[in-house]
C-alpha cells in the first residue's frame, strides 16, 4: 500500500538542521493522514519516519509509542495533542527529535513531562497554558529543555543575562517582553529562534557571540535594536548571516563574507536587482519572496542552496542567472514570476546545472548534458513517458524523480550517478523488471536502491558507489555488512536489523542518520566519517587504524582533489540522504 506522507519543512536553511527551529515548524499535508489507534500520524517526505498528527483519545497518564506501523516517531506535529484538558502525565519517547508548535497548549491538568535527550528541536508555545510550565516557571524564569531556553516571559526588570550552557534560544522564547532592554547571550549558544526577542519594544543592547551561525526570521522584529541597526546600514549581518535587508531600495549587491540569506530576510522590499556573491551558500525561505519590482537576480558561483518559495510571487522576475554550484532546490523557490512561466514552455526548466521540472514529457527523453542533478519529483507522474537516457554530467537524482512514472520501462544511468534519492524509481516498470532480477541487489547505475534476500555475513561488491535510503531495510538476518572502497555516501534507514557490525571504508564522506539500524557496531579507520558518525550517535566503534594513504578523504566526486564541487556534493548530499 502506497503511505500517504507529510512534508516536513526543513529548518535552519534548507540543509542544515540547528538545535532549535529557526522558523516556526511547519508540517505540511499531502493527504489524509493515517490513523494508528488514538493517534493520527503522517510520513515525513525526506526520511520516512513518522509524524504525530493528532490524537483522539481520553488517556490521562500517556505514554507516546515509539514506533507507529514499524517506523520511528521522530517527530510530534504541531497542535498534536493541544486542549487535551484531562491530560495529567506524559511520557515522550527516545528518538523523538522535534516537538512542533503550541503540540501541548492548552493542556492545563498537565503537570508531568517526560522529555528525552533525544529532544533538539522544541516549537513556539510547545508548553504553554500547561500546569507543567507554569511550575517550571516558578522554579526558575528561564525556562531550559536540554540546553534549548524555551520561555523567558517571566523573567523581572530590563536586563537578562543567559546562563552558560545553553545552546539554543527558541521560537517566542521572550517574545512580547517590552520592559526588556538589555540581553547578553552567552558563547556556546548557536541559534536564535523564529521570534525569539518580536515585539521587544525597548531591546536596544543584544550581545550576541560569534558562536551563534543560525538566526530565524523575526527573531528582533520590532526591537530597537533592529531600528538602529538599520539605520547604520540596511543590511542587517550577524556573524556573517544576513538577517534582514527589508529596507533596501533599487539596486543591492551583497558582500563578500555573507555565508547565508536568512528567511524573509528580504521580503516584500523594494528590490529592483541583486546579486549574490559566492560567498553566500544558502538562500532562506521566503526570503526574497513578493519583492514585486525585483526585475534581475544573479548568484555567483558557490550559491549552492535555494530553499522554499526564496523568489515566491516576485512579479516581475525575468531575468536571472544561476550557478553551475547549485544542486538543491526548494519547492516553489521561484512560483509566481515570469522567468518561471516562460521556462515551463519548454520540455525541461533547468537552473542552472539542476533540472527542475519535467512532467511534460512523453515518449523518449534524452535529459540535455550538462546537468548535474535531476531534482525532487522533477519528472513525477509522466505516465507518457517511456524511455530515459541521463547523460554522465549527472551525480545524483533526487527523491521521487521518477516517481508513478507508470510507462516507464527503460532508463540508462551513467557511472557518473552517486547519489539516488528515496523511492526515486517507484511504481516504475522498470523498478518492477529490477526488483525481479535482483542477485540479491537492486541497482540503478552503480547504487544499491533494493535488496532481496540478503543475510549473515554480506559483502556488497566491490564498484558500488552509493547506498540509497532504505535500500537494505528489509534486511533484518544481517550479522555483518562489509561496505567497499568505493562507496562514499550512505542514505538514512539504508540498514535495518539489529545488533550488525559494519565495516566502513575512509572514502564515505556522508552517512544518513540512523543508517545502521540498531544496537549496531562500526568498524573503521582513525579520522574517518565513520568515526564521527559513530561517536555523535553513541555506537561502539572499533578502530581499524589510519586510513589507507590511498583515500583522499573529502574528495566525493573522486577528481583526485578536494574543491569546492566536493563541498557542494556534500551539502546536497546533506538534504537528499537525511544527515543530521
Amino acid at each position: 500500500m502506497r503511505m500517504k506522507h507529510l512534508t516536513a519543512l526543513l529548518l535552519a536553511s534548507c540543509i542544515s538542521v540547528t538545535a532549535v527551529p529557526v522558523t516556526a515548524p511547519g508540517f505540511a499535508v499531502t493527504a489524509n493522514a493515517e490513523t494508528a489507534g488514538d493517534y493520527e500520524y503522517g510520513v515525513n517526505n525526506d526520511d520516512g519516519t513518522v509524524i504525530i498528527t493528532g490524537y483522539s483519545g481520553s488517556d490521562t497518564e500517556l505514554v507516546i509509542p515509539a514506533q507507529i506501523d514499524g517506523q520511528p516517531v521522530t517527530t510530534i506535529g504541531n497542535y498534536a495533542f493541544s486542549d487535551c484538558t484531562g491530560l495529567t502525565s506524559v511520557t515522550i519517547p527516545e528518538g523523538v527529535t522535534e516537538i512542533g508548535n503550541y503540540v501541548f497548549s492548552g493542556c492545563t491538568s498537565l503537570s508531568e513531562i517526560s522529555i528525552p535527550e533525544s529532544v533538539i528541536s522544541i516549537g513556539e508555545s510547545a508548553f504553554s497554558e500547561t500546569a507543567w510550565l507554569e511550575a517550571r516557571q516558578k522554579e526558575d524564569p528561564l525556562v531550559m529543555v536540554n540546553g534549548i531556553l524555551i520561555d523567558g516571559k517571566c523573567c523581572e526588570g530590563d536586563v537578562v543575562i543567559i546562563p552558560e550552557g545553553v545552546t539554543s534560544i527558541g521560537s517566542a522564547a521572550f517574545s512580547g517582553c517590552t520592559g526588556l532592554t538589555s540581553v547578553t547571550i552567552p558563547e556556546g549558544v548557536t541559534s536564535i529562534g523564529y521570534q525569539a526577542f518580536g515585539g521587544c519594544t525597548s531591546l536596544s543592547e543584544i550581545s550576541i557571540p560569534e558562536s551563534v551561525d543560525s538566526i530565524g526570521e523575526s527573531a528582533f522584529s520590532g526591537t530597537a535594536w533592529l531600528e538602529a541597526r538599520r539605520k547604520e546600514d540596511p543590511l542587517v549581518t550577524v556573524n556573517g548571516i544576513l538577517i534582514d535587508g527589508m529596507c533596501c531600495e533599487g539596486d543591492v549587491v551583497i558582500p563578500e563574507g555573507v555565508t547565508r540569506i536568512m528567511n524573509d530576510a528580504f521580503i516584500r522590499s523594494a528590490l529592483t536587482s541583486v546579486t549574490i556573491p559566492g560567498s553566500v551558500r544558502s538562500i532562506g525561505r521566503f526570503a526574497f519572496s513578493d519583492c514585486s519590482s525585483l526585475t534581475s537576480v544573479t548568484m555567483q558561483e558557490g550559491v549552492t542552496t535555494l530553499c522554499d518559495a526564496a523568489f515566491a510571487r516576485c512579479s516581475a522576475l525575468t531575468d536571472i542567472v544561476f550557478p553551475d554550484s547549485l544542486v538543491y532546490f526548494g519547492e516553489d523557490a521561484l512560483y509566481g514570476t515570469p522567468w518561471l512561466e516562460q521556462q515551463q514552455e519548454k520540455p525541461f526548466v533547468i537552473a542552472g546545472s539542476y533540472l527542475m521540472d519535467g512532467r511534460k514529457s512523453t515518449g523518449d527523453i534524452v535529459i540535455p548534458d550538462g546537468i548535474r542533478t535531476i531534482g525532487y519529483y522533477a519528472f513525477g507522474e509522466c505516465d507518457g513517458l517511456t524511455s530515459v537516457t541521463i547523460p554522465e554530467s549527472v551525480t545524483e537524482i533526487g527523491a521521487r524523480a521518477f516517481w508513478d512514472c507508470t510507462a516507464l520501462t527503460d532508463i540508462t544511468i551513467p557511472d557518473s550517478v552517486a547519489m539516488i534519492g528515496e523511492g526515486a524509481f517507484s511504481y516504475t516498470p522498470w523498478l518492477e523488471d529490477r526488483e525481479a532480477q535482483a542477485d540479491p541487489l537492486v541497482t540503478a547505475g552503480n547504487v544499491v536502491i533494493g535488496t532481496k534476500g540478503c543475510e549473515g555475513d554480506f559483502t556488497i561488491p566491490d564498484g558500488i558507489v552509493g547506498i540509497a535510503p532504505f535500500a537494505f531495510s528489509e534486511c533484518d538476518g544481517l550479522t555483518s555488512v562489509t561496505i567497499p572502497d568505493s562507496v562514499t555516501k550512505i542514505g538514512f534507514f539504508a540498514f535495518s536489523g539489529s545488533g550488525v557490525t559494519f565495516t566502513v571504508p575512509a572514502g564515505v564522506t556522508v552517512i544518513g542518520h540512523d543508517a545502521f539500524g540498531t544496537d549496531a557496531t562500526i568498524r573503521g579507520y582513525d579520522g574517518s566519517t565513520a568515526q564521527a558518525y559513530a561517536k555523535e550517535n553513541n555506537i561502539p566503534f572499533i578502530s581499524l587504524g589510519a586510513a589507507p594513504a590511498a583515500a583522499l578523504l573529502g574528495d566525493v566526486d573522486n577528481s583526485g582533489e578536494v574543491d569546492s564541487v566536493d563541498a557542494s556534493l556534500v551539502l546536497v548530499a546533506a538534504a537528499a540522504l537525511g544527515l543530521d
